[in-house]
């Protein structure tokens, strides 16, 4: 069965904080958190489900919060501001918030919180039970985790952020990762992207990772790890640079680029609003199904949906006949559909409306003529397959830049996508293009600034003769164009090329070293075909425990800096033709605007 994070994240906050804090099965709890462990709970949990499990409600440490002689747990980061809360609750000895606590912390706890929980006397006095859980990601999706840290980019690569903040990153995001790995009983092979010194953060995240997890086997004597060993590949944002800038037209990138989302919920206009607010999530199949379809399809498939739903349901067609020829067998089965009529008839008119305001933006924007010169350069191929020429790419560039009708926006994106693409950009060009589209001092710095991710800005003699891409980067951009259904989708991520090339056991060891080589038996994984099925089987564990059957070793990608929308997709992707199990995470999702304001450069606030 394939790995869904969202549920072991949930199994976990269930079996190891909620069950352990019940003296009986229908005892109700309340459990207090912090803006940190609410949003872990949160990523995979509704609250019907928390209800289902025991907990009454969810509250927040840091506001003000009624008496309530009830059980309480304690889910808290190890920090003193959470700490310091969780203490305040019990200062008036004659008027404890609750009645007894169940304390768990989500990462390891520093000695000097230890001592000041120690210290706290009446506190204690309320202290059924103290635990360090180690849950310290969101799940997303059923294949995706986050670290929930927007905005790592300058602290990772730029040169003005203190090396003790960079650390810091470092060490908090090799924690994180670790917390994962110890919820997915995984003690994982780690690999890590290598090319120049940008991977160096690559690198020191796998070393910290590495030794975080060995500390973890020795000090969680009761942890069972699984025996068949995942492998964890490290990589980060200067191993694609170009991924971020590119328009997507599948549903959920499309989504993502164009509107407004905050977490799950999609804010649209006025006229096309409704009351309720717009959610996609995993528990909307429809959703699940389109969100990496393309956005004509989408489009196309919700139509027929609808007409088929209003062909099938009871209440429609009940409508439809006359009132004599209803009878009461059918009035009730027709009543009984109501509330799964309303929910349906609402997913629908939600994906319409999503669907056409994307559409809608596309239009004005003049979104195809930008992709195809997108696609172009990213490929290195023309929608006939034929070989680009630089002085064609530099003439379309130079009509579009000049194109007032065009955002300046999407001018910086094509800008970009051409530096990176073409291997750096003629000084003269480039002062030309800047003056031209009108870029801010913000805007020209976030181009700078690729060079922070091993971008060159500067093309060589040697490149303008247009000789970027090589022969197999060409045939492997033509095989992959004649795979997809439209032009505006030539383009794929090179992640769902280096996942395959995992499980086909092709991953060069000198471009992706391991931090400490497996034995040969690992060496190669096993590559499930499609209907082939999965080997399942009684294995043993790392401390040679018999535990449930298991599939194949799975694979987990983590990308430093933030993952887009296209390489889920493409996890996704491989996962589906090949069955094989893989999880991708990072810091954050990110998109075009997120990556142009990250590269703008640090604010005032990183720079304390």
């Amino acid at each position: 069965m394939a790995t869904n994070v969202q549920e072991v994240l949930r199994r976990r906050i269930f079996d190891d904080i909620i069950t352990p804090s019940k003296l009986s099965d229908g005892e109700f709890l309340v459990m207090v958190g912090d803006d940190t462990t609410i949003k872990v709970v949160s990523s995979c949990c509704r609250v019907h489900q928390m209800n289902e499990a025991g907990v009454g409600v969810i509250l927040n440490v840091k506001f003000d919060r009624e008496v309530m002689k009830v059980p309480a747990i304690y889910f808290l980061e190890p920090s003193v501001s959470s700490v310091k809360a969780m203490i305040a609750d019990f200062a008036d000895k004659s008027r404890p918030l609750y009645r007894r606590v169940h304390l768990y912390f989500n990462a390891p706890v520093s000695p000097d919180l230890m001592a000041m929980i120690s210290e706290a006397k009446n506190f204690r006095e309320h202290l059924r039970s103290f635990k360090e859980v180690y849950l310290d990601f969101h799940a997303t999706e059923s294949r995706v985790f986050m670290l929930n840290r927007p905005t790592t980019i300058p602290c990772l690569y730029f040169n003005e952020i203190a090396s003790q903040e960079r650390d810091e990153e470092i060490t908090r995001t090799a924690r994180q990762i670790v917390s994962l790995c110890v919820s997915l009983k995984e003690l994982p092979y780690i690999r890590f992207y290598k090319s120049g010194k940008q991977s160096q953060v690559n690198h020191r995240i796998a070393i910290e990772v590495e030794r975080y997890l060995q500390e973890r086997v020795r000090n969680l004597t009761d942890w069972k790890y699984r025996d068949e060993r995942s492998t964890l590949l490290i990589l980060d944002r200067s191993f694609e640079p170009v991924v971020p800038l590119m328009h997507e037209y599948t549903y959920q990138a499309m989504a993502g680029d164009l509107l407004t989302i905050k977490g799950e919920k999609v804010i649209l206009d006025d006229a096309k609003a409704s009351d309720d607010p717009i959610l996609l999530n995993e528990e909307d199949p429809l959703w699940v199904d389109l969100r990496h379809e393309h956005i004509g399809k989408v489009t196309q498939c919700v139509s027929k949906l609808f007409m088929d739903f209003r062909a099938t349901n009871r209440l429609i067609d009940v409508r439809s006949k006359n009132k004599q020829d209803v009878t009461p067998k059918e009035i009730q089965e027709a009543m009984r559909s109501i509330p799964q009529y309303k929910k349906e008839m609402l997913s629908f008119h939600r994906h319409m409306s999503i669907a056409d305001e994307c559409l809608t933006i596309y239009k004005q924007r003049k979104l195809f003529a930008i992709s195809q010169l997108e696609q172009d350069m990213a490929t290195g191929l023309d929608e006939d397959q034929k070989k680009t020429k630089l002085k064609t790419i530099e003439e379309k560039l130079s009509t579009m830049i000049q194109d007032e009708n065009i955002s300046v926006v999407d001018k910086l994106r094509l800008v970009m996508i051409y530096i990176i693409t073409q291997d750096g950009i003629n000084e003269g060009t480039r002062k030309s293009l800047f003056r031209f589209a009108k870029f801010s001092l913000e805007q020209q710095q976030a181009v700078t600034n690729l060079f922070n991710l091993g971008v060159s800005l500067q093309q060589s003699c040697s490149k303008q003769n247009g000789k970027i891409y090589s022969k197999s980067d060409l045939e492997r951009n033509a095989e992959r164009a004649r795979t997809v259904p439209l032009d505006l989708m030539r383009y794929l991520p090179n992640l769902e090329h280096v996942c395959e090339s995992h499980y086909n056991g092709e991953l060069g060891r000198e471009r992706y070293p391991y931090v400490t080589e497996p034995p040969p038996s690992a060496a190669k994984p096993k590559r499930r075909q499609v209907g082939g099925g999965r080997s399942h089987r009684v294995r043993r564990t790392g401390r040679g425990n018999q535990q449930e059957e298991e599939g194949d070793a799975r694979l987990i990608v983590y990308i430093a800096g933030g993952v887009t929308y296209s390489e889920i997709r493409s996890v996704y992707n491989v996962c589906k033709n090949t069955s094989n199990d893989i999880i991708i995470g990072s810091t954050s999702i990110l998109t075009a605007k997120d990556y142009i304001n990250d590269l703008s450069g640090p604010k005032e606030d990183d720079l304390r």
